[in-house]
């Protein structure tokens, strides 16, 4: 399962302190303390959630646990560790998962996400106030707004134990939302290990686990789009305005872009299962297979340049602090690899059923079963291990698991290698061919997040220095975008 740590405010804050040196309307001053209970709330979901997911990490085997994992390297070698993760496939009858954890967790992600929400639709309305020239007049010259306007938060994604503190309240606002974001692919992959849990057979245990598993999709493709606004609206004028030298990884757009592709590629990695169910013709099941292959080969790259390459400055003067930890890279890793070699599956199944030889398909059969073979090597397979590969959702179900694919794919592989040497005689490639557009699908999109909504900026928006209530007209909400792309829109000491 992908239990990512999300990071956690350290401290409480009374929005009423800050500006108790202004003059307010009954309206703003609700606002403030509405706004101080949602936070202080948001905080405890949010400490619970963390306190199950470590709790959870505890339960998983070795692997799981970052300790442990590191005394395996030492005392562990590719194929040995292979064949003992093998082994705990084969007695579970499934892949790596935490039966005890999952449903303890399930209930407090929701809670979570439920504070988060509310949390979130009040900052909205709190963001489009500090736009009013008086506002933000008043926390650039009042010392105990750049006293007490003070946001401490830490990171979860680190590799090691970091925390920032800034008194931009965009800071506030990006780290809500990235934790925003993680509950919801928390969300995701916990439904996702439910419809896995469900016994098959009857009706309504079918019914149900197509419900979580559409439910999961869901929360997939939402967290997507949050992460995808963050690194491409939100993060890079944040890093404009913070005083901090060393930012958390969570603010870096590289890694709320990879979480977006992660995301993306988990949401399709569903919609490959239900087709599966759903017996889809191999053709079909093959595109959707490198489709989520393909968008988990993005979130890779990504993640491979915040984990491995140097990390340019987005911002002079601005660095990545500690870098988050390689367990997600080697989780989408390890699901790409799976999600690419049923795709080369599939298609050589598709192409065995309506290609009778004389044109070299019987060569690319062989190679095609070659790929596949490749891409799920002991060796490749044994190093994402290590590094914690088995912190994402690879099954759900005996065949999906590792050693299942495995096992199909080499069986296909012999029967094509005795076909072509018997009978047909063609050239096999020596290399696998290049996809086009029409041999991948993607079946839907990341939907779009925006922050404030065009709700919250009706609400109230400023309008020529002043805050009009009520109606507003449409071109104002993008205006409002503009600003906070491009740093223009400051709440800071």
């Amino acid at each position: 399962m992908l239990w990512l740590v999300p990071p956690t405010p350290s401290t409480d804050l009374n929005y009423n302190v800050p500006f108790s040196g202004m003059t307010q309307s009954e309206e703003d001053a609700g606002l403030l303390q509405d706004v101080t209970v949602a936070r202080a709330g948001m905080r405890q979901a949010v400490r619970e959630w963390k306190q199950q997911v470590l709790a959870a990490e505890r339960w998983r085997w070795p692997l799981g646990n970052p300790l442990a994992r590191s005394s395996w390297r030492a005392s562990w070698r590719g194929g040995n560790l292979l064949k003992r993760v093998s082994e705990k496939m084969d007695d579970s009858g499934d892949s790596l998962v935490l039966a005890e954890g999952d449903g303890e967790v399930l209930l407090p992600l929701r809670q979570a996400h439920e504070q988060l929400e509310r949390y979130r639709e009040l900052m909205e309305r709190l963001f489009v106030r500090l736009l009013d020239p008086k506002w933000r007049e008043y926390l650039s010259t009042s010392a105990v707004a750049a006293k007490e306007f003070r946001f401490e938060y830490k990171s979860g994604l680190a590799r090691r134990r970091e925390r920032q503190v800034e008194h931009v309240f965009r800071f506030e606002v990006v780290c809500a939302l990235f934790t925003l974001a993680l509950c919801k692919l928390n969300l995701g992959s916990a439904l996702l290990q439910a419809a896995a849990d469900v016994e098959e057979g009857a009706e309504a245990e079918v019914t149900a686990c197509t419900r979580k598993q559409n439910e999961a999709a869901q929360w997939y493709r939402e967290s997507s789009g949050i992460f995808h606004f963050l690194s491409t609206r939100m993060c890079a004028g944040l890093l404009v305005d913070v005083e901090s030298e060393r930012v958390l990884c969570e603010l870096h757009p590289l890694v709320s872009l990879a979480l977006s592709h992660t995301a993306l590629g988990l949401a399709y990695w569903v919609a490959v299962q239900r087709a599966e169910a759903q017996q889809l013709s191999p053709l079909t099941l093959s595109r959707l297979s490198l489709g989520a292959a393909e968008t988990l080969r993005s979130a890779a790259t990504q993640w491979t340049q915040v984990l491995h390459e140097p990390v340019p400055a987005m911002v002079q003067g601005v660095k990545l602090g500690s870098p988050p930890t390689s367990a997600c890279y080697a989780a989408v890793e390890l699901l790409q690899a799976l999600c690419r070699a049923r795709a080369l599956y599939y298609r050589t199944v598709h192409l065995r059923a309506h290609e009778t030889g004389g044109k070299g398909m019987r060569g690319l059969c062989v190679r095609l079963t070659e790929g596949a073979a490749e891409a799920l090597a002991p060796d490749r397979l044994a190093s994402w291990l290590r590094d914690g590969g088995d912190a994402l959702p690879i099954s759900s179900g005996l065949q999906s698991s590792l050693t299942a694919w495995r096992r199909r794919i080499d069986e296909l592989r012999q029967r094509c290698w005795r076909d072509n040497d018997m009978v047909f005689m063609e050239v096999v490639p020596p290399s696998l061919p290049e996809w086009t557009d029409t041999d991948v699908v993607y079946p839907f999109e990341r939907p779009p997040f925006v922050f404030p909504s065009a709700a919250a900026a009706a609400h109230s928006v400023v309008v020529n220095g002043m805050v009009a209530t009520g109606q507003v007209a449409e071109h104002t909400i993008p205006s409002l975008q503009a600003m906070i792309a491009t740093g223009g829109a400051k709440a800071r000491r």
